[in-house]
């Protein structure tokens, strides 16, 4: 995967295992990204949020029980080697 996108005005960076990172010097794993660009991140300490990251328009979009709430940030390319 090696990409980076921004979610609710934070960054965030995704390994080739699908895990997600705050994009900071030493971020820690906040969550996991599928193949298909669904993803959780961990928002508190039992809270967590879900979306998606759209494969053709870069869109960060919000889900929920009931679809998606919204487009909530940007895909903003992949990571450098």
């Amino acid at each position: 995967m090696g990409e980076r996108f921004t979610y609710k005005g934070n960054d965030y960076r995704v390994d080739d295992d699908g895990d997600i990172y705050e994009d900071t010097l030493l971020g820690s794993k906040v969550g996991t990204m599928n193949d298909d660009g669904n993803f959780t991140i961990e928002t508190g300490v039992f809270s967590e949020e879900t979306g998606r990251v759209s494969s053709w328009t870069g869109d960060v979009v919000e889900t929920g029980v009931f679809g998606d709430k919204g487009k909530v940030g940007k895909k903003k390319g992949l990571l450098s080697p």
